[in-house]
């Protein structure tokens, strides 16, 4: 039996880009594959995590393509002889890379047109089935146009999408094991970090924004943040802009506030090594999360190795025991009250550290969460 021939096209955060260019300034003139080898092993966001776990069962051949990095796609299509249209670059060179890989599935999983994906989908009739995604509740039918599936990590859009006539399918975040061989393990060195961005606008990271600066006033926390408002001249004034148009003003000082005190930036392969130099690390959803939550950091710090201190949803148990295996608060002074705790009591912290990695290896593994997803993909087929 030939194997499913499943393609996968994601965009990756420009900021990130930005960052691994910078570390390895010698990638840019390198070759495509160089650069496909280089990135992935920096293990950002989903990486290759698909491609290694779909052919571990060896029913599938997998095509990662990171579309929206420009350095490597134009590097691609040089190697390739492959014209394109500068001013849309993106689509003319993935749609050169469609043709000659021939997929049977295609996972759409972001920055995709989705009228490209309609005539991708008129003009390649080999692709049998298309899935999309969605995991930031935008609940939007016309985005997803030539999808078969949508994967979620949030059930209510799941629900929404099976109640609009697209058929949804919830996938929990995880965590890849392969990780681990690349961060050492050594003695914390980090109390309490945080890891992540702030867009402080609303339904983002308003919330988060309020108590990272009201926290980091009272216990000392080590933040690893993009900038806010210092990313250049332009992007200041935007931000500036729109927090004063929509009289954000406390918004503004908390914004400053961070700028001043955080760190820097990690992705990546050092971004898990902070996460696993802390003793405690938190972690906060989006505002438009709601009651519920699931996102990615509760694996990726759970399977680092750290104690987990997150903001409460009412399906935390879904996932984690709370209090055993990670610790939930629901206001800023209990948030204070359990680093202070945590941080006391070194046992109790170790063993809900350890409770938490063995329940993110054993059942939010990517071997496991993309392996049922295969056995219901292939199903469909």
């Amino acid at each position: 039996m030939s194997k499913i021939r499943l393609l996968k096209t994601s965009g990756f955060y420009k900021y990130y880009l930005k960052y691994f260019y910078n570390l390895h300034p010698e990638l840019k003139s390198g070759n495509y594959k160089n650069q496909y080898n280089s990135i992935m092993a920096d293990c950002f966001g989903w990486s290759d995590f698909w491609k290694k776990n779909l052919e571990r069962t060896g029913k599938y051949e997998v095509e990662e393509i990171v579309i929206n990095n420009e350095v490597m796609q134009k590097a691609w299509a040089r190697e390739h002889n492959v014209s394109y249209n500068e001013n849309n670059w993106m689509e003319s060179i993935l749609e050169a890379q469609i043709a000659e890989f021939k997929p049977d599935v295609w996972f759409s999983h972001t920055d995709i047109n989705p009228d490209f994906r309609l005539k991708i989908r008129r003009s390649h009739p080999r692709i049998k089935f298309i899935f999309g995604y969605d995991g930031t509740l935008k609940h939007d039918l016309s985005a997803l146009a030539g999808c078969d599936l949508v994967l979620s990590c949030i059930d209510d859009t799941v629900e929404y999408y099976k109640r609009h006539g697209l058929n949804g399918y919830f996938l929990p975040y995880a965590f890849e094991k392969d990780v681990l061989d690349k961060i050492q393990k050594r003695s914390p060195v980090h109390d309490v970090s945080f890891v992540g961005s702030f867009y402080p606008f609303k339904g983002f990271h308003r919330e988060r924004l309020r108590l990272m600066a009201e926290i980091s006033k009272k216990t000392a926390i080590d933040i690893y943040s993009p900038a806010i408002l210092h990313k250049g001249f332009l992007p200041f004034l935007w931000v500036v802009y729109r927090l004063m148009q929509n009289r954000q003003w406390k918004d503004l000082s908390y914004s400053n506030y961070i700028d001043k005190i955080r760190k820097g930036t990690v992705y990546g392969v050092e971004m898990y090594q902070v996460l696993s130099d802390s003793k405690i690390t938190l972690n906060f959803h989006v505002d438009i999360a709601g009651k519920k939550g699931g996102n990615i950091r509760l694996f990726e710090a759970t399977g680092a190795g750290t104690c987990l201190l997150t903001d409460w949803k009412e399906n935390l148990g879904e996932f984690f025991e709370p209090d055993k295996e990670v610790v939930a608060f629901r206001t800023l002074d209990e948030c204070l009250e359990k680093i202070g705790y945590l941080l006391s009591h070194e046992d109790e912290r170790k063993s809900i550290a350890i409770a938490g990695q063995k329940r993110t290896l054993s059942e939010y593994s990517y071997q496991n969460v993309i392996g049922r997803f295969s056995n219901y993909l292939e199903s469909c087929l």
